[in-house]
C-alpha cells in the first residue's frame, strides 16, 4: 500500500460490501453487533473442554449450588435431573457455552497502529487485497476507519452500558483454545465466576492463523445483537473500492459532507501500472 506515513492513536477497519444495510449503517451513524452464532467462522467459539483433575466430590459440589441458585428458575429445563453428578455437570456446561455464543454479541473489525507499518508488523490492512476481496465485494465496496478510543466512548454513552468489553484477537496455527472445566466449577461453587468468565471471552477471541490470520482482528463486546448509535466524530476516514458504481461514490461523499465532521475521503486503487501486487490510496474528490 502507497499513502503519506501517518501516525495516529490505534484504529479499526470496517470491510464493507456497500449494501442497503450498510449504507443505512452510514447514514445512520449506528454499527451492527451480530451475535457471536451467527459470524462466519464455524468454530467461533467453539473451545476444547479440559475435564482433567476434576474428583467426584467437586461435581456434587456443583450440582447441590446448582440446585440452591436455581431451584425456582427455568434455566433448570436446561438439564436432565436423572443423570448422575458428572454428566449433569457437562450437560450444563456445554448448555452454558452455548448460551454465551448465542447472548455475546460481537463487532468485529481489523486493527492497524500507524501508517506505514514497522517492519516487524504485517501489511497494514489497508492494502490487504484479501480484506478488500472478502468482506468489500472484490472493491466494489469501502472501508470504514474508526478512532477506537472515540468508538467505544460513544458505544458507552449513547447504549449506557458498562459492560463494553475489547480484545485483540488471538491466532493459533493449531489448537483451539482450552476451557477448564474445574475452573469453571470451583468459580461456581465460590460465587466467583470472574476467572472463568475471563477464560470464556479468551477462548471467543482466539481463531485458527492459517485461515483468518489476515484479518488482523480487533472484537468489541456486548450482551445484545443489534444496532448501536456511535457519533459521526467516530468516523476518521472512508476508503472507497475502486469499482464501486460511481453514483454510489457520489452518494457516501454526499452522506458525509452531511455529517458536519471532519471525516477524509479516499479511493482505494489497483496499482496497475507497476509489477507489484499492490494497491494505492489517493483523495476522492467526486
Amino acid at each position: 500500500m502507497i499513502a503519506e506515513s501517518s501516525n495516529h492513536p490505534i484504529s479499526l477497519f470496517k470491510f464493507r460490501a456497500g449494501n442497503e444495510n450498510d449504507l443505512d449503517a452510514l447514514h445512520q451513524d449506528y454499527i451492527w453487533f451480530p451475535s457471536c452464532a451467527d459470524l462466519n467462522d464455524p468454530f467461533e467459539g467453539m473451545a476444547f473442554i479440559d475435564g482433567a483433575n476434576i474428583d467426584g466430590t467437586l461435581y456434587q459440589q456443583f450440582r447441590d449450588k446448582f440446585n440452591e441458585k436455581y431451584k425456582d428458575k427455568s434455566e433448570r429445563h436446561y438439564c436432565d435431573d436423572h443423570l448422575n453428578d458428572k454428566d449433569f455437570v457437562l450437560q450444563w456446561f456445554d448448555t452454558y457455552i452455548g448460551m454465551w455464543r448465542q447472548s455475546t454479541a460481537i463487532f468485529s473489525a481489523s486493527k492497524a497502529y500507524q501508517y506505514p507499518p514497522p517492519n516487524t508488523e504485517p501489511e497494514h490492512v489497508l492494502g490487504s487485497m484479501a480484506l478488500w476481496g472478502h468482506y468489500a465485494d472484490g472493491l466494489r465496496g469501502y472501508c470504514i476507519e474508526y478512532n477506537f478510543q472515540q468508538l467505544i466512548k460513544s458505544l458507552e454513552s449513547h447504549s449506557r452500558d458498562n459492560n463494553i468489553g475489547t480484545a485483540d484477537v488471538d491466532y493459533s496455527d493449531t489448537l483451539r483454545p482450552v476451557l477448564s472445566l474445574k475452573t469453571y466449577i470451583e468459580g461456581f461453587v465460590s460465587g466467583d465466576t470472574k476467572k472463568s468468565a475471563m477464560d470464556i471471552q479468551k477462548a471467543f477471541a482466539t481463531k485458527h492463523n492459517g485461515t483468518w490470520g489476515y484479518e488482523q482482528e480487533a472484537r468489541i463486546f456486548t450482551g445484545k445483537k443489534g444496532q448501536y448509535k456511535i457519533d459521526s466524530s467516530c468516523i476518521k476516514a472512508v476508503y472507497l473500492g475502486e469499482k464501486m458504481p460511481n453514483w454510489k461514490k457520489r452518494s457516501i461523499k454526499a452522506c458525509l459532507d452531511a455529517k458536519g465532521a471532519q471525516i477524509d475521503l479516499c479511493e482505494v486503487i489497483i496499482d496497475s501500472s507497476g509489477r507489484k501486487y499492490q494497491l494505492r490510496i489517493r483523495n476522492y474528490s467526486g
